[in-house]
């Protein structure tokens, strides 16, 4: 397990921990984000 830090629901925060499949998951979608975000090369 990683803590990937606290979190912030409906006012309250928590920590937050992943285990590695789960980390690699959540690093998977945020690189999928960043990459359709990327503006295009004029």
């Amino acid at each position: 397990m990683i803590w990937l830090g606290p979190v912030q629901w409906d006012g309250q925060h928590a920590p937050f921990y992943a285990c590695e499949p789960c980390l690699n998951r959540l690093k998977k979608q945020a690189l999928a984000y960043l990459i359709d975000r990327q503006p295009a090369i004029a």
